[in-house]
């Protein structure tokens, strides 16, 4: 199993990426998990699904392998897509959590 940090932002505003990043990271950390790749789409909308690091994130990651996020919506905006997701990968809803 490989672990991922996926982070966006629909407004090209850094400090928001690297916030979410840290916070994943940070949660990674504390459980031992080594992450594999950050992947990160700024300034793209969490409704269009074409978006770069998004893209390669669901090329590179298998099933099984888990990807960390801040919350379910800087996934994806589609939250039936979540559910689809979440039946492929193990996912980890930061906001979904106490940390």
């Amino acid at each position: 199993m490989k672990y991922y940090v996926y982070a966006r932002s629909a407004m090209q505003f850094p400090d928001a990426i690297i916030a979410q990043v840290k916070k994943c990271m940070q949660y990674a950390n504390e459980k031992g998990f080594l992450i594999e790749e950050v992947f990160i789409d700024d300034g793209f909308s969490g409704l269009d699904d074409d978006r770069p690091g998004y893209k390669k994130l669901l090329k590179t990651a298998l099933n099984g392998d888990t990807i960390i996020v801040a919350s379910a919506g800087s996934l994806t905006r589609d939250f039936a897509k979540v559910s689809e997701l979440g039946n492929r990968y193990s996912l980890v809803l930061l906001d979904k959590i106490a940390l």
